[in-house]
């Protein structure tokens, strides 16, 4: 436990570091720290063994065969990976990076307080989903670097780290769609109706669509126990904006990926009437949004201690958030608990 508490407490330093002096070299420093303990991480994550085995497949598979088991892009890289280093440590490395680099690539780009949106992303996005869903965390990695890139107006290189997503998690979808309807102007009412209709549409003909995709949802069988407590802690940041009146007025391209993903955390948040799983897993692409929002609230204050309170608060929830994952989760004290690291294995 002592380890993910004292990564993030170097991050939050770092970051304010870099906030404070204009310095960017904090922030590829934080990078380097969190690549370091992810990146050559060792037996964390509670489908660790999972993808061993498929890693390894590549011994008696071909190719072609090779891609069916699993989304094209994570399927290539890892053949790729196979081939060339026989090593299973070399796919965790470059599914971290892809993973840290969108996220602090973002945390670089936006206007606000680094220090907060990490704060905000590290006890589930960073800890749990980067680790354990490899696949899925690549995918959010590559669209907070669409994202990113959509802030600066590079909208091909946007459309394009987004398509990539979607090849690493065929989830990553609900991620495009945020993206295309921020970057290209669309009657934000209309898609309230269209939304609303689709939430209607999801309850009412859920069951039906489910049993038409028996494979994804035996795949899924088992239900997520923490789906409700995870929405009501998702909701904390976008309850934020009740914080900030200007919010809805702004009409740029981070204002609106933050106002679609509210959107879709509620249409998403109704899937769990219907599977929890599919549910828990499509909210993780709303979890940049939520740092996002969070980070812009506390720039935009005009009263340094208004500032300092909700920062404080943003802090002390995140540290909560961390330790009782770590002390009360069942797989963190199997798969997360205690922390190996290659390097320091090595050393030994």
């Amino acid at each position: 436990m002592i380890s993910y508490n004292l990564l993030l407490l170097i991050n939050v330093l770092l970051l304010l570091l870099s906030s404070l002096t204009k310095n960017k070299a904090f922030l590829y420093v934080a990078l380097f720290t969190s690549l370091l303990f992810f990146g050559f991480r060792f037996e964390v994550g509670a489908d660790w063994y999972n993808y061993v085995r498929k890693f390894y497949l590549a011994d008696n598979l071909n190719y072609i065969d090779y891609l069916e088991t699993s989304d094209f892009g994570f399927a290539n890289i890892s053949y790729l990976l196979h081939y060339i280093f026989g090593n299973y440590q070399s796919l965790v490395f470059l599914m971290s990076l892809l993973s840290l680099f969108g996220v602090y690539y973002l945390i670089g780009v936006q206007k606000a307080s680094p220090a907060i949106f990490f704060l905000v992303a590290y006890p589930y996005l960073i800890v749990v989903v980067g680790p354990n869903y490899i696949r899925q965390g690549a995918a959010v990695g590559l669209l907070c670097l669409s994202f990113a890139f959509a802030f600066n107006k590079k909208n091909k290189s946007a459309m394009l780290a987004a398509l990539f997503a979607i090849l690493f998690h065929a989830s990553a979808v609900v991620g495009f769609i945020i993206l295309f309807f921020s970057m290209y102007r669309v009657n934000f009412k209309k898609v309230v109706y269209i939304l609303i209709i689709t939430l209607i549409g999801i309850v009412v003909l859920g069951p039906r669509i489910v049993s038409k995709l028996d494979f994804y949802v035996n795949d899924f069988s088992n239900q997520s126990t923490g789906i409700y407590f995870r929405i009501i802690l998702y909701s904390i940041p976008f309850f934020l904006v009740l914080l900030n009146n200007k919010f809805f007025s702004r009409d740029d391209v981070e204002s609106r990926v933050i106002k679609f993903s509210m959107l879709l955390f509620m249409v998403i948040s109704g899937v769990s009437i219907i599977n929890t799983v599919i549910a828990d897993r499509l909210l993780i692409y709303t979890i940049p949004a939520q740092a996002l929002l969070a980070s812009r609230v506390v720039s935009d204050m005009k009263s340094t201690i208004n500032a300092l309170l909700v920062s404080m608060f943003i802090f002390i929830f995140s540290i909560v958030q961390l330790n009782s994952w770590l002390e009360y989760s069942l797989w963190a004290k199997i798969a997360w608990i205690p922390y190996n690291n290659v390097i320091i294995l090595d050393l030994l």
